[in-house]
């Protein structure tokens, strides 16, 4: 199992414990013991799943890099960093910047061991239930 996919599966189990927080939260407001989980774990595995189970490797690069050339040696937000990406891949992402950074909605929902993906990234809509890249090997649902 790739290190993102086991870090993703961890936040899972943590995020079940029913702790988690907005990862937009200022880390002086963040509950001092989940700082680490809140600042760091979870944009970092946000970030992962968009890279491998929302979009594709392709897609996500593309626009990452247009993100960083568009707000190169300037002060971004976090509001810039979500339009920047939506543009680059042209697909509105708000259901993930929403329950993921914004809010603590369960976004990845269930997962679920499979074996091959059986729905292409390009057919997903927000809401379907559908297998992510076999190098991730867990299926996802939108909440």
């Amino acid at each position: 199992m790739a290190p993102g996919a086991r870090q993703a599966e961890q936040w899972a189990l943590f995020a079940a414990t029913g702790r988690d927080e907005p990862g937009i939260t200022p880390a002086d407001r963040v509950t001092p013991e989940l700082l680490g989980q809140v600042a760091y774990n979870k944009p970092a595995t946000g970030l992962y799943l968009l890279r491998h189970a929302i979009l594709d490797s392709t897609r996500f690069d593309t626009a990452f890099r247009e993100y960083i050339r568009r707000w190169a040696f300037k002060h971004p937000t976090p509001a810039d960093f979500f339009r920047s990406m939506e543009d680059g891949v042209g697909e509105d992402l708000s259901y993930f910047w929403r329950g993921w950074f914004l809010r603590t909605d369960v976004v990845i929902r269930q997962w679920i061991r499979c074996e091959l993906p059986r729905t292409p990234p390009a057919q997903r809509t927000p809401r379907s239930t559908s297998p992510v890249r076999a190098g991730c090997r867990c299926r996802w649902r939108c909440g």
